[in-house]
């Protein structure tokens, strides 16, 4: 930590990139105060001189479905405890989009869907995670009423894999939407 504020000060960056956080601070990542200290030492530097600080680190890669970036975070919770904002990156398996979790003190914790574009190699923000899946459920839900015709919410969450009270909602959506 001591040699990258050295090298912070003498060139006089303003945005720091360490990648990856792993291979940067020494300590047991799994040691709570070794991971609070080895941290919390960089970020006041940071804060107090106005410096941008980013640490790329890896995740779990089975999260089990969880989108949490804090809990995503390896090692201690001494780790995540410090940061400011923690991003996660989730990619969707079988899928070509991905989902960012952004989760901070001075932020809005929110879940924002992802595709990723391979000829500009990019990733494209399609908005709230939450907005497009209640979309593409709601569009399901449509195809299987346009498949089954007149049908009960069991049998359309039975089509689309949906589960009942969710689908129940959606309809009452749709009913509103018209």
């Amino acid at each position: 930590g001591k040699r990258l504020l050295k090298s912070v000060e003498a060139k006089g960056f303003r945005l720091v990139i360490v990648d990856t956080f792993s291979r940067s601070i020494r300590g047991d990542q799994l040691d709570v105060s070794e991971m609070t200290e080895a941290i919390g030492g960089i970020q006041q530097y940071a804060l107090s001189k106005g410096i941008g600080l980013l640490f790329l680190d890896h995740m779990p890669k089975d999260t089990r479905g969880l989108i949490d970036p804090i809990q995503s975070v390896y090692g201690s919770v001494g780790k995540a405890a410090v940061l400011d904002t923690v991003w996660g990156l989730y990619k969707e398996q079988g899928k070509i989009g991905a989902k960012l979790a952004i989760n901070g003190r001075d932020v809005k914790d929110e879940i924002l869907k992802l595709t990723f574009d391979p000829q500009g190699w990019y990733w494209h923000c399609e908005g709230s995670a939450y907005d497009f899946e209640m979309t593409e459920n709601r569009k399901a839900i449509q195809a299987a009423l346009e498949d089954l015709g007149r049908s009960q919410a069991a049998g359309i969450a039975e089509a689309t894999g949906q589960k009942i009270n969710h689908v129940r909602e959606r309809l009452a959506d749709l009913v509103s939407a018209g």
